[in-house]
């Protein structure tokens, strides 16, 4: 059997899902419009500068895209993991960059901390996460740290395991500024 043809695996959408709600197009519509009107005009300026865009991500906080499924006791917008996929999927047809800063801060940044934080933990750091004064991010490398492959053991134990990071550390996802958050082990 053939393998189908490129065009027509571009031309299949979410859109035509019988899984989406109107509330899902509703949204899915809301970040089309955003990433219409604010990030493609942008977009290529900042792949061309090799700059971070601060301003549309900040936009994109206002808008509560970086905490699509986080419970709205919690900040964030308290919708399903579908909305987030959509969202995420609609911004990256305008530019990656800012699809794999939401993906990045919500997966790798605030979904941990959620999902196994203590409630101490969550209640610090996730409504931060949730509303964008702060962006998550993830980093698995230390200046001297063994590689990943090598590495055993686990999470630390209780509240202490959270911390945020201090001194000199690797590049990593999401990280230009200090204050961001990473585990002690």
């Amino acid at each position: 059997m053939a393998a189908p043809a490129a065009a027509s695996l571009v031309a299949c959408r979410v859109t035509s899902s019988p899984y989406l709600t109107d509330e899902h197009r509703r949204f899915q519509a809301r970040v089309r419009e955003f990433a219409l009107a604010r990030i493609a005009p942008v977009a290529r300026a900042h792949d061309e500068a090799s700059s971070f865009p601060w301003e549309t991500v900040g936009a994109m906080a206002r808008e509560g895209f970086l905490g699509i499924p986080v419970p709205r006791s919690l900040g964030g917008l308290g919708l399903d993991t579908l909305s987030y996929i959509l969202a995420v999927e609609e911004l990256a047809k305008h530019d990656a960059s800012h699809a794999i800063t939401v993906s990045a801060h919500t997966t790798l940044g605030t979904s941990p901390i959620l999902a196994f934080g203590t409630p101490t933990q969550r209640e610090r750091w996730v409504p931060l996460l949730a509303t964008g004064r702060a962006l998550g991010g993830f980093g698995l490398t230390e200046p001297g740290a063994p590689p990943a492959g090598r590495m055993r053991g686990g999470p630390g134990p209780g509240p202490s395991a959270w911390r945020v990071a201090t001194g000199s550390p690797a590049p990593r996802s999401s990280s230009p500024t200090p204050g961001w958050v990473r585990s002690s082990r």
